[in-house]
């Protein structure tokens, strides 16, 4: 795995093969990923996704952390804080529209 960021927030990808898929990987990499980012001290994801990812986007909204998503071009531009309080429907996805 390779971490990339400024400041506390880093980039991460994740990619699983199509016949992996489905299984449960792509949600349990995701959760032990935010346990070991959490005790290296960084405060969230930001992240990358094609709009037509919509198993990619499954794996964020069953986190229960909140996600804002931008949509741009095409792809959503994800914003994951660890310290942000999640909503009453336990996190979930934002979505944005447009220009910022």
């Amino acid at each position: 795995m390779l971490w990339k960021g400024t400041g506390r927030m880093v980039i991460w990808p994740l990619w699983l093969m199509n016949q992996y898929q489905g299984l449960g990987i792509g949600t349990y990499l995701y959760q032990m990923l935010i346990r070991i980012a959490k005790e290296r001290g960084i405060s969230g994801f930001t992240a990358d996704v094609l709009a037509s990812n919509k198993s990619m986007m499954k794996v964020f909204e069953k986190s229960g952390l909140p996600v804002k998503a931008h949509l741009e071009s095409g792809a959503y531009e994800l914003t994951i804080p660890f310290d942000a309080q999640p909503s009453s429907s336990g996190g979930g996805v934002k979505y944005e529209h447009g220009k910022r």
